[in-house]
């Protein structure tokens, strides 16, 4: 998925299960700065990669812009994490 990013494609990762299933390690959003390498979830081996790749090329090729956005849907709301106070969308 990430090489397919870097080629210029759109890309989600879809995290979903029961509340307790692992969502949250596998994806790597509940780490610290004291979790190993291999213990790192999706998301910060992917930005890892992301940045490496950027900071080679960008020696090279001149700069990249990357946007993000990271949404939790819970119940009926959607939520971006980048900035918890900021509910996007509630349906009732």
């Amino acid at each position: 998925m990430i090489q397919s990013f870097l080629d210029g494609y759109d890309v989600c990762i879809f995290a979903y299960g029961q509340t307790g299933s692992g969502k949250t390690y596998t994806m790597g959003t509940e780490m610290s700065k004291q979790t190993s390498q291999e213990n790192q979830g999706i998301i910060p081996r992917a930005i890892n990669h992301i940045f490496n790749y950027i900071k080679q090329k960008e020696e090279s090729d001149g700069s990249l812009e990357v946007k993000v956005s990271v949404q939790e849907i819970y119940i009926d709301s959607v939520r971006d994490l980048l900035n918890p106070a900021n509910v996007m969308t509630q349906n009732n």
